[in-house]
């Protein structure tokens, strides 16, 4: 069985007519017709049966659809992994994530190695002014950063939103109270991110508009994955920050969530590239990877 037979027969039934399927693949309709008559002779069954309407597939067709997509799809597949290989340096993906972003870029690559096995990721784990010089210098192809405005060098792609929450050990005092006040926080301790980091920056501004004295940070972190936090926080009664989307993960540590009205952030992560560079095809399929893997949450 000749794979371009297969694609020929999958063209005529996703266009439904001949002349249809000939114009997409480029080639000519007695062409098309010789690749149907292979296979119909291969399989011992006829597959299309002439209407006015275009070509009606028979029961043997639609029988053969599955496979015919599936043996596709491992053929492309199969010269995607080679054409990885010979490239080399070209299947390493460079990439920047903050913190908060880590979990999703790695969760991202754990899907893409399964349909692209000899790609390789080189991850960084920085914060956003850093991972933008980092973007600008060449040293990471693109990143994932939570920020309020990119310079006009950089072009960015909103991902799907998220919100961030303050989380603390199942143990901790402030869940002793159903629903706690933004003033009954002050007395604790806090495990966050450096300053000028935008969670950072929204929960001292949280308090400062509330009229109180900025929380106390015990912990500070630079440019550590969100989730080795995680010990952490649960291994004494500081507060920390934690994405809606990592609270299952959140939970495996024994960390729950604070609820304090008020005390939540909507963030929006962003996908960063140089603007004038190219993107080799390895990375634009895990930029598309990415993006997918971000609506479904």
């Amino acid at each position: 069985m000749n794979i371009r037979d297969v694609e020929c027969f999958l063209a005529i039934l996703e266009h439904g007519s001949l002349q249809r399927a000939a114009a997409f693949l480029g080639v000519s309709q007695p062409a098309l017709t010789k690749c149907v008559h292979r296979l119909e002779a291969a399989l011992n069954a006829e597959l299309f049966a002439r209407t006015p309407a275009g070509m009606a597939p028979t029961e043997a067709a639609l029988a053969l659809r599955p496979y015919a997509v599936r043996l596709q799809g491992e053929y492309q597949a199969a010269f995607r992994v080679v054409g990885d290989v010979i490239a080399g340096e070209v299947a390493t993906l460079r990439v920047g994530a903050t913190p908060v972003w880590e979990p999703l870029v790695s969760r991202a690559f754990v899907r893409f190695s399964e349909l692209r096995p000899a790609a390789r990721l080189n991850l960084s784990v920085m914060p956003p002014d850093r991972l933008l010089r980092a973007l600008r210098a060449g040293f990471v192809d693109f990143g994932v950063v939570t920020a309020d405005t990119v310079s006009p060098d950089v072009r960015s792609i909103k991902l799907a939103p998220d919100t961030l929450r303050v989380v603390a050990r199942r143990t901790h005092p402030v869940h002793q109270h159903a629903h706690s006040r933004l003033e009954d926080l002050q007395t604790y301790v806090w495990l966050a991110a450096r300053r000028g980091v935008l969670s950072r920056s929204q929960l001292e501004a949280c308090f400062e508009q509330a009229g109180l004295s900025c929380p106390h940070i015990q912990v500070e972190v630079d440019g550590t994955g969100i989730r080795a936090m995680f010990p952490l926080l649960s291994s004494k009664d500081w507060l920390g920050m934690c994405p809606q989307s990592l609270l299952a993960d959140a939970a495996a540590f024994g960390l729950k969530v604070v609820q304090v009205e008020g005390l939540e952030w909507p963030m929006t992560p962003l996908l960063v590239t140089r603007s004038q560079s190219p993107l080799t095809a390895l990375t634009q399929a895990f930029i598309h990877s990415l993006e997918h893997g971000a609506a479904e949450g």
